[in-house]
Order: C-alpha cells, then structure tokens, then sequence
C-alpha cells in the first residue's frame, strides 16, 4: 500500500469513528433527556394523582425501555445517515483527486502543446517563404513571419480576421477570389502573383481542419530574381528579331549570291509568306518583277562586288511581286554588310512601301474629280496653295487637324496663322528654295522636312506635289499632299544607330570604323593618325571571373579613352578588346601625348581599383598618314605593327600580375594557403629528382604544384569553403575547378606548358577520376607525382576538421590505395624518397 493510499484510508478510518460517535452521542442525549422527562412526569402524576409504587417502578420501566429502543433507533438512523454523508464526502474527494490528476495531466498536455507550436513556430518561421492557413471562413489562423512582414500589420491585427479586415486592397481582393475557388474546387491552384515590386509563386491547396471543415493552406515563394533571369534571357534572344520587326517598314538581308538570310515581320506581311518560305530563296529571282529584275541585279552587282554606294545604287525604287500576284512599289536604302575584315558579304536593306504614295502622286494629274475621291483615301493631307513664302492655302483636307493639331480653315488664306509658321525654322529656307528650284524645269517636288503641331510636338512629313499653270503658263497653285513619317524617321534612326554603333560601349563598330577612315581620308586631314589600343589579359579576365567581369573593364576602357580624345577624334570598338581611333591633323608628338594621356588615365584608374586583377593593361600603338601619296592602310599596317611591339612587351607582364592575384584573392577566400603549395612543389620536386626528370619538368612541377588548384577561383565560396560534405550537386561544381584552372593557364603562353596538368590533377590511376576518367598511363606524369605529394601533405597537416595524422599512418594510407587512387610506380618512388626527406625534418 502507497503512503497516498495509506493517508486516505487513515483519514475514512477516522471519518468513521468521528460518525459513530457523533450519532451515539445524539442518541445518549435524547435517552438521557426521555429518561429525566420520563421520570419527572411520573412523580408528577404520583405527587398529583397518588399511585402504588409498583405502578411507579412499572411505569418507569417501560417509559425506560421505551426510551432505550427510540434512543438505538435515532441512533441507527443518524448513523447511516452520516454514513452516507461520508461515502458522499469521499465520492467528492475522490472525484476532486481525479480531476486534479486530469488537470495535471491537461497541463503536461499544454505544455507539450506549446513546445510543440513554439517549434512549428520556429519552423515556418524560419523558411523565406511566405505561410498562411485560413479557416473555412478565409479569417487567418497561421501566418509566419515573412507573411506578416509583407503584410505590415502585427499578428495580433491579422490572426482571426479576413485580408480585407485586415488590409484591404485590390491584391488583397484577388487573394480572396482564388482562395475562395480552392474551397469550391477542393483543388490545389498555383499562380503568379506580383506583390511590392517582387514576383511570387503562390501555392495555395485546400486543408482539412476539425469539424470536417475545410480550409485553405498556402505559401508564396520569391521567384523575383529567376523571373529577371528568365527574363533576360528572353530580352537578349527576341533582341535581334526586335530590332528587325521595330518599324513599319521592310528590313532584309541578302548575302552576295543575293539570296534572303534575314526579313522582318513587315517584309514576310508584304510578300504574304511566312520567314521559313522565304529565307534562302534568290530575292531577285522570287519577288522583282520580271521587267525590272535585270536593272535590280545591275544595282546588288555594283554595290556588292564593286563596292560603290553612290546614291543611285543605294537608293532606289523598284516593283515586286507578292505571292498573291499583287505588284508593290518599294523604295530602298541600302547599306553593305560586312564581315570581321571588312570584306562586304552582303547588303542589308530596308524599303518602304510606296504604291499608295505613287498611286497619289499619278492622281495629282488627274481631273478635279478623281482628285475629290482619292482624298478621302490619302494617309495625310490634301493642300492646294498659293506659290508665296507664307504657302498661303487654299484649301486642306480633313486629315489637316490630326496632322498638325489645327483645323484647316484655322490656314485658309492664313486667317489664324499661314503653314509656313508651323514649319520648323530651320528647315523654311531649305523648303523654300527646293520649290523654287524645280519651277524652272516644271518638275514634280518630293522632300522631308520637320513641322511644330498645336501642342508643340514636333513631327517629319513627306511633302508630294507639283505645280498648277493658267493658260500662259504662270503658276496658278500648288498642289500635293503631305504625310507624316515620323514613326519612319524615329525607327529608320533606331536602326541607322544599331548599324553605327557597339552595343556594349555605344562608341561606333567597325564598320562605322571602316566608312570613316575612307571619308576621312582627305588632305584637310592630314597629317592623320589613327591609333589602335588593345586590352591585355581579357581572355584571362574572362575565363576566370565570367563575361560580366570583363565587358565591365571593356566599358571602363571605353570610357577612360573617350575622355582623352578630342572633339574632332573618332573612336571605335573595332574588336573584342580592340578600340581604334581617328585623329586628323595631328603629329607624332601630338599622338605620342595623347598616348601617354591615356596611359595616365589608365594608372589613375588602377590605383582605385582594390583588386589588381582588374586593372586594366592596354597596350596602344599609331600610324600616321602624311600625305595623299601615302596609304591610309599603311598607316594602320604601322600602328598595328608598333601594337605588337608593346603587347610582347606589356602582355607576359600584365599575365604573371594577374595570375599572381588570382592566387592572392584564392588564398584569401579559401582554406589553400601559400604554405601549402610551396610544401607540395618541395614534395613533388623530391619525387621528380628521385625519378631522374630533367629540369624543365622539374621547373614545370614547381610551377604546376604551386598553381594547381588556380580554377578554384571560380568555384562560389558556399561550395568552397562549406564545413560540411558536399552534395552531389556542389560536387558538379568544385569539380569543374580543374577545367576552369586549364581554360586559365591556356591564356598565358607561359603558363600554357602546365595547363594538361592542372587538368588531369585529379585523375585516378583506376580511371574513376574527374573530369575525363583517364587511367594509368594515359595520365601525365607530373598529375601523378602531384596527386601522392598533395594527399600526403593534406593528411600530415591539421585541418579544420581534423588534427593532422602521423607520417607513418599516412605513408600507409598511400601505399593500400598504390594501383587505385595512385601510380604504383610514383607510390614506390615517394616511399624512398620521404626517408630522405625526413632528414630534412
């Protein structure tokens, strides 16, 4: 028995015995009180009424025995009663003692419970996603920190309450529709949401909750930065197809034989077929129309094996045939296409269709009445005028206002203002002279000029007309039409810059380059210099740090060359890393000193820059061409020449620099050390001399195991410096640190001799190595020397993880993996070999 049961039956033990003497005690007490009353009442009868005293003693008797059995009675009945008092009482305490162990054990429960939330509470809100779960009624119950985060309100303000409760807005609106289509569903419902400027996927799924009731679980997760990425790589790929279909106008491509490389979207509309009908087929061939195919074949000729670009070749008009038969006037701008040596491999053109224009241009000789029903048809205005400098109308159609922002009569006989206000001021000489000019020889005028609107914008037309004559032969009007061409202009601009100009460092490309150094070619130029200066290293730059490393320094090249030139200079991105400049009349000392204003402007720049493997290294050489009895190919035959001179000079310089970074900024962001490498290339060496190796392979060892872990700058520092395994995934990467550190060693002449060796540093003697799976002897030598040095060291040296093993252990280690991990034979070399470095301990 329990001490607790113990207690309990002492204390009913006690509760009995209080009961019994409670109830004998009230029994004695009316004994006691019958008796005495008893007795009182029968010596007052005998005192009053006189009696025997056998009565006396016989009525005592029976009022005593009466009393007795009353008394055993009460005394009964109290003490069942009490009894059941008690088992009452104890029936409480019992159930009391129950629900006090109910509570305790509620207790326990709650407090599981609650570290049970405190943890989920931790769990969710340690994710960076968004959390929420909301009841039947869409009111929240579970938001994590993220969410709240987002939402701006505490818990307190969102927990039991709907979004619109809470923070009503439209996002919030939209929230509700599909949540409220989950629950009618019962389906998951994925969806893009855009919140704050970011991008989520939002995941939302029914949950079932108590009372069989369901609710709506979800969580949005950040895909901002992917979204970016994605979108990125989209921009760059429907660029080009962009630039092409950016106009309204027919942008194509033919290559010398004539036929179609590239048309745009307007071009494929016009002849009715889509691009995969129309690339490769003969242009000339599919589409002219017959009559003019020879003269259009006589104009590719010209310009692609003659190479003259004069304007009857560049611009002209022809007819083609679409594929429905329809005949379409075109007008042409071409200009050549050029490969990387400036040999022109085809033309790009781009042609407006003008058949309407045509078709109102012949309309204008025509009677007044097939004028009136073409007017309504014209995409611009009809005008009759005056012949006077203020173009004083006459009349104007209805398509004045949307044109020019005023209504025609605002024109009429200038009642508000005359057309000649509204033309631009720079072009009203030029406009009016042109007019003037085809009077004399009664030709039809056609030019461009720009126009100011109501609002003030500003706008190029196309003016078409010709003159009206009386009967003597005095100009009676003018009459045409005037079309608006500034989506043209804007767009044909877009595409001259794109053709001009670089896309990285917007200076001119090289075909501009090619063009200029022809127009510049004159003796009012003379002397002129061209100078080429090409950046050192960029390979290196971009094998080690990525493409965005180095088109970085390309544009700060860019920038620091432009703003040592001068006005009347000309700079061109001509190459990869290559800039080439223009300046006329100037003189050795002249460019020698913008020269050296450049390399000053360069050294400036390298003493910001932190890391010294982005400084830029550029080495800069000139021509000059002094007379016209010169070749302006010569002088830049001299500049390239004087180039080459200086890159031998300043290239194997820059390298070793930028290598000697590299391993700076890797032995800062990593585990390797100096020291490590340095007791590597004493090992490797040791084994090297023990195999009789000659001294260039020593030498090629020595620098081999000082840069064999060089691609290890490309791996990302959580993969590289991670304290724990590495997932599959992570291995994917460090593993390609031996193909990084070959790519690397290849942009350096120097340092090409080892790059084999870096690769196949990790190769295994059984072939289950990385990255090719070489085996046995199909691995260089040198790999395998390196492969026993640098697992020796790294087990004979203490580790972060680790305390370093002793010589003996780690001897062994390498001789059981002898014809696996390692070549038997080195294995066998090594094993003699450290006994004779041990002397050096």
């Amino acid at each position: 028995m329990s001490n607790q049961q113990e207690c309990i039956f002492y204390k009913r033990n006690n509760r009995l015995k209080t009961s019994k003497g409670k109830s004998l005690r009230i029994a004695g007490a009316y004994f006691l009180v019958g008796c005495i009353w008893s007795v009182l009442s029968i010596f007052h009868t005998e005192i009053v009424l006189g009696g025997t005293s056998i009565g006396l003693v016989t009525r005592v008797a029976e009022d005593f025995l009466y009393m007795l059995v009353t008394s055993s009675l009460i005394f009964w009945l109290v003490n069942q009663t009490l009894k059941k008092k008690l088992a009452l009482q104890e029936e409480l305490l019992k159930a009391n003692s129950s629900l006090e162990i109910s509570n305790k054990e509620l207790q326990r429960e709650n407090q599981k419970r609650l570290e049970s939330e405190s943890i989920y509470r931790s769990f969710i809100d340690s994710s960076n996603d968004m959390t929420y779960l909301k009841d039947d009624q869409l009111r929240h119950v579970i938001v994590n920190r993220k969410m709240i985060e987002m939402l701006g309100v505490s818990e307190k303000g969102i927990i039991g309450k709907k979004d619109m409760e809470s923070v009503p807005s439209e996002f919030m609106r939209l929230c509700q529709v599909n949540e409220e289509k989950v629950l009618s569903s019962g389906c998951m419902n994925i969806s893009e949401e855009t919140v704050g400027g970011k991008i989520y996927k939002v995941t939302r799924f029914p949950v079932e909750m108590k009372d069989n009731r369901i609710g709506v679980g979800g969580y949005f997760h950040d895909i901002t930065k992917a979204k970016k990425d994605q979108k990125e790589i989209n921009t760059e790929r429907n660029r080009a197809q962009m630039y092409l279909d950016i106009a309204g106008i027919i942008f194509l491509a033919l290559d010398k034989e004539g036929k179609v490389t590239m048309i745009n979207d307007t071009g494929c509309k016009l002849v009715g077929l889509n691009k995969e009908e129309v690339l490769g087929k003969n242009w000339v061939e599919y589409f002219v129309l017959e009559s003019e195919k020879e003269s259009v074949k006589g104009l590719l000729k010209k310009m692609i094996e003659e190479n003259q670009f004069d304007v009857s070749a560049r611009i002209y008009e022809n007819q083609i045939i679409t594929c429905s038969g329809d005949k379409r006037v075109i007008a042409w701008n071409n200009v050549a296409l050029r490969d990387d040596s400036g040999e022109i491999n085809g033309i790009i053109s781009s042609g407006i269709d003008i058949t309407e224009r045509k078709i109102v241009s012949q309309a204008l000789n025509e009677s007044e009445r097939s004028k009136a029903v073409l007017l309504s048809h014209i995409p611009g205005i009809a005008f009759r005028c005056y012949y006077d400098r203020e173009w004083t109308m006459q009349f104007l159609s209805d398509g004045c206002y949307k044109l020019t922002g005023y209504k025609p009569e605002a024109f009429i006989d200038n009642k508000e203002l005359s057309y000649r206000d509204i033309i631009s001021e720079e072009y009203q000489e030029a406009v009016w002279y042109e007019i003037s000019r085809v009077l004399e020889t009664k030709e039809s005028f056609n030019h461009e000029y720009e126009i100011i609107t109501a609002s003030g914008e500003r706008k190029w037309v196309m003016e078409l007309g010709q003159y009206l004559f009386d009967d003597n032969g005095k100009v009676e009007a003018l009459e045409g039409i005037i079309i608006d061409i500034s989506e043209s202009k804007h767009n044909f601009a877009k595409i001259q810059y794109m053709n001009e100009h670089d896309s990285l460092t917007n200076l001119y490309n090289r075909r501009y380059f090619e063009d200029a150094k022809v127009q510049m070619d004159t003796e009012s130029n003379y002397p002129l210099c061209i100078v080429i200066a090409d950046i050192n290293g960029m390979r290196l730059i971009n094998h080690t740090f990525g493409n965005d490393r180095g088109n970085w320094l390309i544009n700060q090249t860019a920038k620091i060359i432009q703003s040592c030139c001068r006005p009347s200079d000309l700079l061109a991105r001509t190459g990869g890393d290559e800039f080439s400049i223009l300046l006329p009349n100037t003189d050795l000392d002249e460019a020698n000193q913008i020269r050296l204003s450049i390399i000053k402007a360069i050294k400036e720049f390298n003493s910001s820059v932190q890391d010294e493997a982005f400084a830029i290294s550029l080495s800069i050489g000139f021509g000059i061409k002094r007379t016209k009895a010169s070749s302006i190919d010569e002088a830049e035959m001299e500049a390239e020449t004087y180039l080459a001179r200086r890159k031998l000079l300043e290239e194997k310089s820059h390298h070793s620099a930028t290598l000697n970074s590299i391993m700076a900024t890797l032995y800062a962001r990593s585990n390797e050390t100096e020291e490590h490498a340095q007791r590597l290339a004493m090992i490797s060496r040791l084994i090297g001399e023990h195999m009789n190796l000659e001294q260039t392979c020593l030498d090629d060892l020595q620098l081999f195991s000082m840069l064999h872990d060089i691609g290890k700058i490309g791996v990302p520092d959580r993969v590289l410096n991670k304290p724990g395994r590495l997932t599959e995934k992570e291995w994917v990467v460090m593993r390609k640190h031996s193909e990084i550190g070959y790519n690397i060693a290849m942009t350096s002449p120097e340092f090409a001799v080892i790059a084999n060796y870096i690769l196949a540093h990790h190769e295994r003697w059984d072939g289950s190595g990385y990255p090719r799976g070489l085996c046995g002897e199909e691995i260089p030598l040198l790999s395998r020397i390196l492969a026993v040095a640098d697992a020796y060291d790294a087990m004979t040296e203490d580790r972060v993880y680790r305390k370093a093993l002793p010589k003996e252990v780690a001897i062994e280690e390498i001789r059981k993996n002898a014809g696996t991990q390692f070549d038997p034979h080195v294995v066998r070399i090594f094993m003699e070999s450290i006994g004779v470095a041990d002397h050096y301990n």
